[in-house]
């Protein structure tokens, strides 16, 4: 390698990364603005770490689902996920309708496993035997369906649909018990999930095909952004540990030089929110909906309570 093509090399990796980190900033801005206004909060600072790593979150949240999709779907010029029929049977040669299906059964069944496992980043993490089961469950599903139907095990063309009709009704039924035992943290990442797996299939077509870019109804793509970060922002945010990123509100006591503008005591243990340059947002219980803004000239210590939860 010469030292040109390197030093082409390096400019390119220098400007994708410098895109990137911009792309970081730009999502954790809108990220932690929709977080923020949960709470009244309409101060806005475009240099500060927590934006980068709130950007970083959601890349992670929005990556898995995108990519996952992707594969499974062959979107972007992926290889999509393919049926091991015999290929010696003709007869087994499954129509476009029926491979669908399965595919969408696959997505299904590996978003409710990753959105499992997504769940450690969340505080109200609840590794219950009631919520193992329910996730053995739901993984067995696909193999149950996909395995013998993939290598053709189930030649009859009905018996084939109704293995895949009855995996989709188990699935809604995984669901609609998830509603009932008021399991919503995982009912908000199944639907985000969902949500980005079905962003990703409206993107793959116009980003292969340039021309199509005409065609995109541009305000309703608008909206689905807009409602995707709502959507993270509103109740996957602030559920994640601050020491992962996330905005969930970290327990603190603020000790003040006098009195507290607020109740007159010289210390409140309260839920912290976000911390600007000019002073605090906090909330006094986990309930409040809004803000209150204490500036930095009136406290003289800030002590934290890392490891008391507080959601």
């Amino acid at each position: 390698m010469d030292q040109l093509e390197l030093k082409n090399r390096l400019d390119v990796a220098a400007r994708a990364g410098a895109i990137i980190l911009v792309a970081l900033y730009g999502a954790g801005f809108l990220v932690v603005s929709f977080h923020n206004a949960l709470y009244g909060i309409v101060e806005f600072g475009l240099f500060r770490t927590k934006l980068l790593s709130a950007g970083i979150v959601f890349a992670i949240f929005f990556g898995i689902p995108f990519w996952e999709s992707s594969h499974i779907f062959g979107l972007f010029g992926l290889q999509a996920w393919k049926l091991k029929i015999l290929e010696r049977d003709q007869n087994l040669e499954p129509s476009p309708l029926f491979k669908w299906s399965l595919q969408t059964l696959v997505f299904f069944s590996t978003a409710a496993g990753i959105c499992f496992f997504l769940r450690i980043l969340l505080a109200d993490l609840d590794f219950s035997l009631r919520g193992v089961l329910a996730y053995l469950v739901i993984v067995s599903i696909a193999p149950a369906v996909i395995v013998p139907v993939a290598w053709g095990n189930v030649r009859r063309r009905a018996a084939r649909i109704f293995l895949v009709i009855s995996a989709f009704g188990m699935i809604l039924l995984f669901l609609v018990g998830l509603m009932v035992v008021h399991q919503w943290t995982f009912l908000v990442l199944f639907a985000w999930f969902v949500m980005v797996g079905s962003l990703a299939r409206q993107m793959n077509s116009p980003i292969r095909e340039p021309k199509k870019l005409l065609e995109v109804n541009w305000h309703i793509s608008l909206l689905n952004l807009v409602g995707l970060f709502g959507l993270f922002a509103g109740f996957i945010y602030p559920k994640m540990k601050p020491a992962f990123g996330g905005g969930q509100p970290t327990h603190v006591v603020l000790q003040f030089t006098n009195a507290s503008p607020v109740d007159n005591s010289t210390t409140m243990d309260v839920l912290l929110v976000d911390e600007t340059d000019g002073g605090y947002y906090f909330i006094r219980t986990p309930e409040d909906h809004k803000a209150i803004f204490v500036p930095k000239s009136l406290v003289s210590a800030v002590y934290f309570q890392a490891d008391k939860s507080v959601l």
